[in-house]
């Protein structure tokens, strides 16, 4: 979403932006300056360098996941669906 810049916000264009970018409890600049933080956490690269640490920051998701499976006791779910199978019907 174009986000106006403070030129525009001054500028002849000033009654339009204050129509469609104005907000019930913040004012005009404040909510522009909200848009663009908001494009600076999920739309530049700074945003994705964080997600993508965000993701990797324990190793890679795949590998956790099969070290986990290895790993889990499934002796209780064993139990579970043997007492299930073996019940009186």
């Amino acid at each position: 979403m174009l986000t106006p810049s403070e030129m525009d916000v001054q500028g002849e264009l000033s009654a339009e932006i204050c129509k469609f970018y104005g907000g019930v409890k913040l004012e005009v600049t404040e909510r522009i300056t909200l848009f663009r933080l908001a494009w600076d956490l999920v739309g530049t690269q700074f945003g994705s360098r964080r997600a993508l640490y965000e993701r990797f920051f324990n190793g890679d998701v795949v590998r956790l996941r099969r070290r986990r499976y290895a790993i889990y006791d499934f002796t209780r779910a064993e139990k579970s669906v043997n007492t299930f199978l073996t019940r009186d019907s």
